[in-house]
């Protein structure tokens, strides 16, 4: 004889076309009704008895559970005579408390039940950077990070406990890898489902139990860290508990920091040589004495670029060729134009280079992961195909006609050049395996993939954090804005701008 409101309307994620539920949200509303809380402007248990005698049978949500906010107080002596009221600076005192901050840090006594904002908060950017470096606030982030690396080993042994125990041995292709990542994930639904459901439950609930009591986060808020964390992590879970740690799960950048920093710093050093040629050349060009002409209207101006300086050049060492006693002008047009090409050459020729080191780093993070049986699947099919080309034309025999006779010539030399290359190829891939230290073990997919859902849990506290950071510099920063300029200031100011006009036009004779 009961009904259970829930007014959730105020919280949801933002979305471009419409808004959304997010994981935590979802999670507060199961957990509320599940558990039948009452929580003030949330949620409200009423009996059908006011329901029927006060309420006439209406079931609108409002009627029971209002979660419209508390109107905003406003201090008329504050805004005529300044001072911030210590009602309101103590109205957040609960936010202050969850970071351990005091407003002694930022407020001192003005009169009686008034603060002022201390000298050294100058402007209302200052209040940001007073909260941002505060001691007690850097120390409640850094304990709530400890705390979470805590927690953090409990969770990476219950991954360890779900895994499929085998060693990952044959490397497949990318198709294989995805076809065998599905399928396995589909399979293993019904037999590993219950599994990674009781881990989840004994995870959560230790997550709150955790950081609940450090009453930074309520439950729900610890809730949403673990539900982010977990939807973005649930399918490799349900890899790992099907195939086992395998390096499809491990995100390239992984491979890279780990085993090929010096290769991803020779790309990052050879991208900026690119910029400071590109910047050579930009600098270069503005040198030269163009004036380009003025657009029409409308039309947008004319962009002094490379091409366009190259082109201006061409026509005035055109244009004074004809004419006589100019040629030490047209060397120097001839000789900027030279240097534009030579440094245009220069950015192609670092461009190729760019290009050659991406191209072998992403040979080295694939051959990293699957190994080289595919390259060497592919090169040994190629080298048949070769082989069999190279048979059928001996088969034909050799042309008589002297233009038939140099293609056949030609297409014999060209396949059997590409078929030592082909070779040379094959025999130096064990060697390069070798020397990248070989295919990547279980054992360090697994590493890397625990160090990816550890950052990814990370990231979710530390957004839930910002989020707390983030209410409390709003609530200070709106005193701020309620109460830091007062009405005698303001009238102050506008009789002053009003003497000033009366003694312009005085001096102007209209007064």
């Amino acid at each position: 004889n009961k009904i259970f409101f829930i007014n959730a309307d105020a919280e949801y994620g933002e979305g471009k076309v419409q808004n959304f539920l997010r994981p935590e949200d979802i999670e507060k509303i199961n957990f509320v009704f599940t558990h039948k809380l009452e929580i003030d402007k949330y949620s409200k248990l009423v009996d059908k008895e006011t329901i029927a005698g006060e309420h006439a049978y209406n079931l609108n949500i409002r009627r029971y559970v209002d979660n419209t906010p508390d109107p905003e107080p406003e201090d008329v002596k504050a805004h005529l005579v300044g001072g911030i009221p210590v009602t309101e600076i103590e109205s957040q005192k609960s936010q202050y408390d969850k970071f351990g901050v005091l407003s002694t840090e930022l407020f001192k006594p003005d009169r009686e039940n008034y603060n002022l904002f201390k000298p050294e908060i100058l402007e209302k950017a200052s209040i940001k950077n007073t909260i941002e470096y505060n001691a007690a606030m850097l120390a409640t982030i850094s304990g709530m990070q400890q705390a979470l690396d805590t927690w953090w080993l409990l969770a990476r042994d219950e991954f360890a406990r779900i895994a499929k125990v085998h060693e990952y041995v044959v490397p497949m292709s990318d198709f294989e890898k995805q076809a065998t990542i599905r399928e396995g994930i589909v399979d293993h639904l019904a037999l590993s489902g219950g599994n990674l459901a009781e881990v989840r439950q004994k995870l959560i609930t230790s997550l709150k139990t955790t950081f609940i009591s450090m009453n930074v986060l309520d439950e729900f808020q610890v809730a949403g860290v673990f539900v982010n964390w977990w939807t973005n992590i649930k399918y490799d879970l349900k890899t790992i508990a099907t195939i086992g740690w395998v390096p499809s799960l491990v995100p390239k950048e992984y491979f890279i920091e780990t085993y090929f920093k010096a290769e991803q710093q020779a790309i990052l050093d050879a991208e900026r040589n690119v910029s400071e040629k590109e910047s050579d050349l930009q600098e270069f060009i503005e040198t030269v004495d163009y004036e380009p002409e003025v657009p029409e209207e409308g039309e947008p101006e004319i962009e002094i670029t490379p091409k366009v300086i190259k082109e201006y050049l061409g026509e005035q060492i055109k244009l004074l060729s004809k004419l006589s006693g100019t040629e030490s002008e047209t060397a120097v047009l001839k000789k900027n134009l030279e240097k534009i090409k030579s440094l245009e050459d220069t950015i192609k020729e670092a461009k190729i280079k760019v290009k050659e080191l991406k191209a072998d780093l992403d040979k080295k993070v694939d051959f990293k992961m699957y190994g080289v049986d595919d390259e060497k699947e592919e090169l040994n099919n190629l080298l048949q195909h070769n082989i069999k080309r190279i048979s059928d034309l001996k088969a034909t025999g050799e042309p008589s006609a002297k233009k038939e006779k140099a293609a056949y010539l030609k297409t014999m030399k060209m396949v059997t050049a590409d078929n030592l290359k082909i070779e040379k190829i094959l025999k130096g891939l064990d060697a390069f395996l070798e020397k990248i230290g070989g295919v990547i073990t279980s054992e360090e997919c697994k590493t890397l993939i625990l160090q990816k859902h550890n950052s990814l849990v990370q990231q979710e506290l530390q957004k839930y954090l910002n989020a707390e950071k983030r209410k409390l510099t709003a609530g200070i920063e709106k005193h701020w804005d309620k109460y830091k300029v007062t009405s005698q200031e303001l009238e102050s100011k506008r009789q002053s701008s009003l003497d000033k006009l009366s003694a312009f036009l005085t001096e102007l004779n209209y007064l």
